[in-house]
């Protein structure tokens, strides 16, 4: 993934000294635009690179400070989510958008909804093994 994440900020002309609050910015503005053209399948993998990346940033600041990361952390998620939520609106049909929805939704414990979306991404794509994994 970091690859991806590395290759698409340099195709955005995110250089690598930008802040990584400003790489988001770069990412979730492509998100923007891709789905503005109705490119929805596009979308929802720049929306996966966006989640990764946010969890590598939380990530990060994990064991660190205690207290105000965790809040952080949880809003960030939030944000990720929701968007996440707006790719799977947009395309429905978009495994990778379910698959990261669910993905994503495991980890505060919502495990009923997280299976939801797991098992839209296997019946839209039955060779998704990271999904058939999570499930």
């Amino acid at each position: 993934m970091r690859d991806e994440v590395e290759a698409l900020l340099e195709e955005l002309g995110v250089g690598k000294g930008v802040s990584e609050a400003g790489k988001c910015r770069a990412i979730e503005g492509e998100w923007q635009r891709l789905k503005g053209l109705g490119l929805s399948d596009q979308a929802a993998e720049v929306q996966g690179l966006y989640a990764w990346k946010l969890k590598q940033i939380t990530g990060s600041k994990e064991g660190g400070g205690g207290g105000a990361g965790d809040g952080l952390q949880t809003a960030e998620m939030e944000h990720v989510l929701a968007k996440l939520r707006d790719a799977v609106a947009v395309d429905p049909d978009c495994a990778e958008a379910c698959f990261h929805t669910g993905r994503i939704l495991l980890s505060p414990g919502n495990i009923s909804e997280a299976s939801v979306y797991l098992q839209r991404a296997l019946a839209l794509k039955p060779c998704m093994s990271s999904a058939r994994i999570l499930r």
